[in-house]
């Protein structure tokens, strides 16, 4: 793990519970959350990179130098995905039932779909690894 002031590189094997930065920035409830996520797509795309702002709250994903894929923002009650994919997929996550908030940010100008929100009961975490999945192997047939 890498620590560029408040941006933290993550190795290819994460973080752990016990890393006091984190824990002074996360809940237990949030990090419970992002780790199943992350451990499940660690498993599949052994060559995912992550970054966390501690300051902004988010985690970015990529894979290996590509640029950053997916934020995820961790808010008090929710989280919230910005995801480089095509606007034509908002309603895969309006059917699957995530609520869309369209963020005014720069992913957003560039032709993300921001705002998309879900709790961290991870109820949905099936359909967000799914799709977190398709972005980063940049395969979309699945959807």
């Amino acid at each position: 793990m890498k620590d560029f002031d408040n941006n933290i590189e993550i190795t290819p094997i994460g973080f752990m519970f016990n890393d006091v930065k984190l824990l002074n920035t996360f809940t237990i409830e949030q990090l419970k959350c992002i780790s199943n996520i992350r451990k499940n797509l660690f498993q599949k795309i052994p060559s995912l990179r992550e970054k966390i702002n501690k300051n902004s709250k988010y985690f970015g994903f990529k894979v290996d130098k590509n640029k950053d894929s997916i934020y995820i923002y961790l808010q008090n009650k929710k989280m919230i995905m910005d995801i480089d994919i095509s606007k034509e997929y908002k309603n895969w996550f309006i059917k699957r039932g995530f609520t869309i908030k369209e963020r005014d940010n720069y992913q957003q100008k560039a032709g993300w779909i921001t705002g998309i929100i879900f709790n961290y009961d991870c109820n949905k975490s099936d359909e967000i690894e799914e799709v977190m999945m398709a972005v980063l192997s940049n395969d979309l047939s699945s959807l």
